[in-house]
């Protein structure tokens, strides 16, 4: 249950509205459940040490007569704004204010259209300036919004249901999870009015046997989320549910990182003051710190901005605004623990090297393939020193790689660009190493001879507009001409190889801190 809670009675003269303590809501609640459990079961004893099985029916019946209604809504821009817990403490509003007229319209339709008599409005329910409650209730908002009876969301800008997905309220930072974490929403307008009358829930349930189509379409223009996503947002990778709050607006920078707690089910302390990228970087290494499956797709993001303390991880949602929908690392298991420290995230990465050579004018020559193993790739980029040159087409683990990653130039006069790719979706597997056909990876310009990559050496990162994800092809058995090998995809399935054999196919595996 929420810290308070405003109470709502029905009258002859209308609603009493009551903000209620916590000891103050046991007071209003409890002849609530009296009459439910003498309803029910009229000869229990309570003098008694109640079995298991009353224990189980008592706890049901707390339940139903806890039912509270949540407003999920976006703070007024005008002056003098909303009603706070010290205007109402202090009584310094005035009941004509649109401040309390919300207020007193939350109330309404919650008793009206949802039978309940107690609800939560974050404006008055937290007393912000105790730093030790928002702390409480900042971590503890999204399991108050999950387990509200109904989410009352009003759209203070909307009047149309066509028009539902331009509301400023899909723009917040912290409606996300308010939209997300309640079983049953209704979407009111401007006027308090439901934009659909005809049920009780504007959301799918978990079984899809509700769907009201007008509203979800509504939704996904605005979020761009599919029905699967806002029931099952826990099923979602964390790249995708970061993409769903890359472009949302907040007050506070760092709520940016404090807003998602409830979505990826961890939990930091608030401190204001901290900055977003020192919040963000909190919130991904808990993240790190609980999450067991999936957690590699926690690199599935591109662009600049970089955290301070990871090279692979980045400093807001934003970056994630390019992540790869088509990866499926749901079922990756890193090779170790990734833990973030002082010197980076640590992490095990298969290292493919790979040059691009291309004439002065930029104009790539497709040199022929000559790999140095049974394997190779060929992947596209953005070229880091120049971006007058476009797209350069990386060959991988070609046997004209050697010495250090760098420009420089060929004997012919062409321009030779080597960066090294390290791979991270990788596992450990009955005989060595597994190697996905679909591979993932940072780009990397490391400054020690290829093959012979320490796990502390001197490296930059390589950005690119878009997660660098490329397909391995395999040496083919059959000779197509004479002295020309061919090489076809590598099966789907992956394949294992030991790890004393990655050297002569061009690989190097190494522990990185990046």
């Amino acid at each position: 249950m929420p810290i308070r809670l405003l109470s709502f009675e029905r009258h002859e003269i209308g609603l009493e509205i009551k903000l209620l303590e916590r000891g103050a809501i046991i007071s209003f609640l409890e002849p609530k459940l009296r009459r439910l459990l003498n309803a029910k079961y009229p000869t229990w004893d309570l003098s008694t040490v109640p079995t298991e099985e009353n224990v189980f029916a008592i706890k049901g019946l707390v339940r139903q007569a806890t039912h509270y209604a949540i407003l999920s809504h976006t703070w007024l821009r005008s002056d003098p704004g909303e009603i706070t817990y010290s205007d109402w403490i202090s009584r310094s509003f005035n009941p004509d204010e649109a401040g309390y007229r919300k207020l007193a319209n939350f109330c309404r339709v919650a008793s009206t259209n949802h039978n309940l008599s107690i609800g939560w409005m974050d404006t008055v329910c937290i007393n912000k300036d105790s730093s030790s409650e928002l702390d409480e209730s900042i971590r503890s908002m999204y399991n108050w919004y999950q387990c509200a009876k109904v989410c009352i969301i009003y759209l203070a800008e909307t009047t149309a249901l066509l028009d539902i997905h331009r509301d400023p309220w899909f723009t917040r930072g912290w409606t996300l999870q308010e939209l997300i974490a309640p079983f049953v929403v209704k979407f009111y307008n401007r006027n308090w009015i439901q934009f659909i009358q005809r049920t009780n829930n504007d959301k799918p349930s978990p079984s899809f046997s509700n769907i009201i189509p007008e509203i979800l379409q509504e939704i996904e223009k605005a979020t761009t989320m599919s029905e699967f996503e806002l029931v099952n947002i826990s099923k979602a990778p964390i790249s995708r549910s970061m993409q769903l709050a890359a472009n949302r607006i907040v007050t506070r920078q760092e709520d940016a990182a404090y807003s998602l707690m409830g979505i990826f089910n961890v939990s930091i302390a608030t401190a204001y003051g901290e900055g977003s990228e020192r919040a963000f970087s909190r919130l991904l290494q808990e993240i790190l710190n609980v999450e067991r499956f999936g957690v590699l797709d926690i690199i599935n993001w591109a662009g600049l901005g970089r955290s301070q303390r990871s090279h692979i991880l980045p400093r807001s949602p934003q970056q994630y605004r390019f992540c790869s929908s088509s990866l499926d690392l749901s079922d990756v298991t890193p090779l170790e623990p990734l833990t973030l420290t002082n010197m980076g995230t640590r992490i095990f990465v298969l290292l493919m090297p790979g040059i691009s050579i291309a004439r002065p004018t930029g104009r790539d020559q497709h040199p022929k393939v000559s790999p140095n193993g049974d394997y190779t790739a060929t992947v596209n980029i953005t070229d880091p020193d120049d971006d007058r040159l476009g797209k350069r087409t990386f060959h991988l683990l070609d046997r004209r790689i050697s010495g250090p990653d760098g420009g420089k130039e060929s004997d012919n006069g062409q321009l030779m660009t080597q960066n090294t790719f390290a791979v991270f979706n990788i596992e450990w597997k009955p005989g060595g190493l597994y190697i996905p056909q679909t591979c993932v990876a940072v780009v990397l310009r490391c400054f020690e001879d290829a093959g012979k990559v320490t796990s502390t050496g001197m490296f930059l990162r390589v950005y690119t507009s878009e997660p660098c994800v490329f397909k391995l092809k395999k040496r083919s058995t059959e000779r197509r001409s004479r002295n020309t090998d061919s090489y076809v995809d590598m099966d789907e399935a992956g394949e294992v190889i030991a790890v004393e054999d990655l050297r002569k196919h061009g690989m190097q595996l190494v522990l990185k801190y990046l």
